[in-house]
């Protein structure tokens, strides 16, 4: 397929960079904002924890103590969305100048830094995420709705990894849609247009970003880096096709 062989050129397109010494400088955002995450699910363990005493009590005690690690981890899956909505906005402004460095290696187009667009790029990244996130959603409770009539429930985590992965891979893309002045909603009609490439690059983030420790501090950059890569070539080769 043209999807899998345009990500294939571009994970060896990075590794080339990287092997060059380029482009490393970009991790040191992730290190920064994954030393504050591993703090606050270190905290999240260590209030899980103090209540196994809870346990000792007759009775109840196991019914109490699975209440309350039933608490905490539904609040550690909420922190874990909203630490993933924190890289895809917080970082963007890092993740846009990796994105235009990216760019200009390729096509030799500069992008001249602006400290003045940090603001509007936060805003547009904000604005995509919460789409992403409010449809991601939406697509969720539907599938989870049929599975309550149906019973696929076994399909569960196959299809939630499916709908995340489309999602977070246009979140990604839309650092090179913004900057070919492609406006949110051209953004979703792209994303929708080329949707086997969404789940790639989505799916490619996700497998980074689960990787204990590492993962949350490679998976924003190397997916910055393959989204840009791979919308440029696709680019190139619809403008050569067309």
């Amino acid at each position: 397929m043209k999807e899998i062989k345009l990500h294939t050129e571009a994970v060896k397109l990075i590794v080339n960079y990287f092997s060059q010494g380029k482009f490393l400088k970009f991790f040191i955002p992730g290190l920064v904002v994954a030393i504050v995450f591993w703090q606050v699910f270190i905290a999240a363990e260590m209030v899980s924890d103090s209540f196994s005493f809870l346990q000792s009590i007759p009775l109840i005690g196991d019914l109490l103590y699975s209440l309350v690690s039933g608490t905490v981890g539904i609040i550690r899956f909420i922190l874990e969305q909203i630490f993933v909505f924190f890289i895809l906005t917080l970082l963007s402004p890092f993740n846009t100048v990796l994105s235009e460095n990216i760019d200009t290696e390729i096509t030799g187009t500069p992008y001249p830094f602006d400290m003045s667009r940090i603001p509007g790029d936060i805003l547009r990244m904000i604005a995509v995420v919460s789409i992403a996130l409010i449809l991601e959603v939406v697509l969720s409770g539907v599938w989870w709705m049929i599975t309550g009539i149906m019973g696929f429930h076994f399909l569960d985590g196959i299809i939630y990894f499916l709908i995340a992965s489309f999602f977070y891979g246009f979140s990604f893309y839309d650092y090179s849609l913004e900057r070919y002045k492609i406006g949110i909603t051209g953004s979703m009609n792209y994303a929708f247009s080329n949707a086997l490439n969404m789940f790639l690059t989505g799916a490619f983030f996700l497998l980074l970003y689960n990787i204990p420790l590492l993962g949350v501090i490679i998976a924003p950059v190397l997916t910055t880096m393959l989204s840009t890569i791979v919308y440029l070539k696709n680019k190139s080769q619809a403008s050569t096709n067309s």
